[in-house]
């Protein structure tokens, strides 16, 4: 049997028969949970003729003392039709036109020209266009192409402090490279980090991170990490903002660094290093992975494509490009540094990536 709906006019109305029928009014408040002087009141309001005296009443104002009069809004609105005027300019004319009526203040008024359909939309804030010299997907097939970076979300340590997980791996095989916490998201301890896996695993073809700090930096994306990665002959690959699908290899196993690292967490930071190290080796060398074939991801891995330089390779442009000394600015940390660019002598149809030489 369907339950039977039931409004609240339909409350009321049982609460009218049941008054009618003889029963007290103490008793149907009772029965129905309201106080005496509410029964009271919709006994007042019935009227077997009309349907609707049981419904809710508006609760607006009967009268509004502060209504702009009918004379003043005809003035304001024709004023605006006629001369197209602001509602500033509007109010000092009718002021001077008419020095003895009160006028509303400017708020109403453009509220007033609203309502009638004298203002148009205006456009929007322009957005700044994005300069993306790096696109944003690298097809990797052989494991130590393509590197994956990323911050796993903050979460508080045993003695209050809050850990950033630092993770690198390799897109193709799964082998978790780096998993170091950080008491920060800043620059120079995730390179440190960074550096030292690439001197030790050797140097992939490309490094793909997101938009957030320290990996990319507003428009240009050209960020002090990106440059660092460009001299060592690494491609930097973005996801799209926001789409942190396009990285869905590395969120998948922040997932189950999450549930085997962090649930609980360490009392601090050194507590919680052991028990990132031991997620990567399970992770690396005892976990199966459904998409290598239940194969492990050490059993993969073979390092990067190229080992570390020895010397900072030297940077060479192309003849068609010039370098000049643009401003000095802050950096991230409060420090200044010269920002320099290549720019084209002559009108560049595609982005050209700085040749590496290494010394």
């Amino acid at each position: 049997m369907p339950f039977q709906e039931q409004t609240i006019v339909d409350v009321r109305r049982e609460m009218i028969e049941a008054v009618r029928s003889g029963v007290t009014i103490a008793q149907v408040a009772r029965d129905f949970g309201v106080s005496r002087p509410t029964v009271y009141e919709w006994v007042s309001r019935w009227d077997p003729e009309d349907e609707s005296s049981l419904a809710d009443r508006s609760h607006a104002r009967h009268t509004q003392a502060e209504k702009t009069p009918r004379r003043i809004e005809q003035l304001l609105l024709a004023d605006r039709k006629r001369w197209g005027f602001g509602s500033k300019k509007i109010l000092q004319r009718l002021r001077d036109k008419h020095p003895t009526l009160i006028w509303p203040h400017r708020s109403t008024v453009d509220a007033m020209f609203e309502r009638a359909g004298l203002v148009e939309n205006r456009r929007g804030p322009r957005k700044a266009e994005k300069v993306t010299p790096f696109q944003r997907r690298y097809p990797a097939h052989e494991p130590g192409e393509l590197w994956t970076a990323d911050f796993k979300g903050q979460f508080r340590l045993g003695n209050g402090r809050y850990c950033y997980p630092l993770t690198v791996a390799d897109q193709v095989s799964r082998f978790v490279i780096l998993a170091h916490g950080l008491p920060d998201v800043s620059l120079e301890p995730a390179w440190r980090l960074i550096e030292r896996a690439l001197r030790q695993h050797g140097l992939p073809k490309a490094f793909h991170t997101d938009n957030g700090s320290p990996f990319g930096h507003g428009n240009s994306r050209l960020s002090t990490m990106s440059v660092r990665l460009m001299k060592l002959d690494i491609e930097p690959v973005f996801s799209r903002p926001g789409k942190p699908q396009d990285n869905g290899t590395h969120e998948r196993m922040h997932r189950t660094l999450k549930e085997f690292a962090t649930i609980p967490p360490g009392h601090g930071f050194a507590a919680q290093q052991k028990k990132l190290d031991k997620f990567r080796r399970m992770f690396n060398h005892e976990r199966p992975h459904e998409a290598l074939q239940m194969r492990r991801p050490a059993t993969l891995f073979t390092g990067g494509k190229r080992p570390f330089p020895r010397r900072p390779p030297v940077i060479e442009y192309e003849p068609s490009l010039e370098l000049r000394r643009q401003s000095t600015r802050l950096d991230q940390m409060g420090r200044q540094c010269d920002l320099h660019f290549a720019r084209p002598r002559r009108r560049m149809d595609r982005y050209q990536a700085p040749r590496l030489r290494h010394a």
